[in-house]
């Protein structure tokens, strides 16, 4: 996704039937949704279909029942392994890109819940997503992890950063939104985000 031409290359296999569209996980494909350039952020939506809404309030509404359910941790576990610890460190488990969920939970579960279901909602600056288009037509977005007159690292969200040189980048720009995607809904259902609260507001 940091070349442009292997970007439309990818859609195009995609849209072709040559490449599935579930090699893609979700940061990788609101990366696309959000791309710097506007043809293939259009192409995106054609390929993958729309994004995720923006107004999450009546998302957020029709999950409340999982604020009512008595979640089975043992299971929030394995759901949290799964959606949730390639940013997020709980206890043993996971890595340490996004907030600390430790801290998260002292607000409640239904804080936790709008967290994870609308994550642009509060973002704090430390984890806000930047985009760096370099001079040589690469795209690169993270969270900045350091920055000094001569270069700026950014942390990828498969956990890896990379160090750019400051006359190597043609623009770097604040994306406003949180490196987390949106769209978790997809693929957490009311009774397993159960689950997944009871996990995070029980594990240590």
């Amino acid at each position: 996704l940091t070349s442009p031409e292997r970007t439309r290359a990818l859609l195009a296999a995609i849209a072709e039937g040559r490449v599935a569209v579930e090699v893609l996980n979700r940061q990788q494909a609101m990366a696309l949704w959000r791309y710097p350039d506007k043809q293939l952020r259009s192409l995106a939506a054609d390929v993958l279909g729309p994004p995720p809404p923006v107004d999450r309030g009546p998302l957020v509404a029709a999950y409340q029942a999982s604020l009512q359910t008595e979640g089975d941790a043992v299971h929030g576990r394995e759901v949290f392994q799964k959606q949730c610890a390639a940013c997020h460190r709980l206890g043993d488990t996971g890595r340490a890109l996004g907030p600390n969920l430790a801290a998260a939970r002292s607000r409640g579960s239904a804080a936790l819940l709008l967290g994870i279901l609308d994550p642009n909602r509060e973002v704090l600056p430390a984890f806000v997503a930047h985009t760096a288009v370099t001079t040589d037509g690469r795209v690169v977005t993270g969270v900045i992890a350091a920055e000094s007159a001569g270069s700026v690292s950014l942390q990828l969200a498969d956990g890896s950063q990379q160090l750019l040189a400051r006359d190597s980048i043609e623009s770097l720009t604040s994306t406003g939104r949180s490196l987390m995607p949106e769209g978790f809904e997809r693929s957490i259902e009311p009774a397993a985000m159960a689950d997944l609260l009871a996990f995070l507001m029980t594990a240590r």
